[in-house]
């Protein structure tokens, strides 16, 4: 048997009502969401992506793009600050995701998350 504690109840409703408010944020969010999943399912994703943080950009330490949890809201700041930290490599990434080599699912689902994350996170962080 599975109990919410009683503050994950609210906090899940002051996110929902939140992201609801503000159009921008939730959409970030929504990208942020498919990154990570595009992330998640694709070896060669978090390959190129790791390559291109290390040699094109010098990041020593590469932060993994994570899936946000729906009911966990404190997995959303990692994630959140990982995207931003990185920015610069996941467009890069992204960018080399969506030619037509990569394969059309693929590369479709990059193209698509570089135009929405270009936009949003840029509306959202300033």
């Amino acid at each position: 048997m599975y109990c919410m504690c009683t503050a994950a109840p609210r906090r899940l409703t002051f996110f929902h009502r939140v992201c609801q408010a503000t159009v921008p944020v939730r959409n970030a969010m929504q990208s942020l969401q498919e990154l990570g999943s595009l992330f998640s399912q694709s070896l060669k994703c978090r390959m190129s992506f790791a390559t291109i943080a290390q040699s094109e950009h010098g990041l020593a330490k590469v932060q993994q793009i994570r899936l946000l949890c729906p009911t966990r809201c404190l997995v959303h700041v990692p994630a959140i600050h990982a995207l931003i930290k990185q920015y610069g490599p996941v467009l890069d990434c992204l960018e080399e995701m969506s030619q037509p080599s990569a394969g059309s699912n693929a590369a479709a689902q990059a193209s698509s998350l570089r135009s929405q994350l270009s936009i949003s996170v840029i509306m959202v962080y300033f």
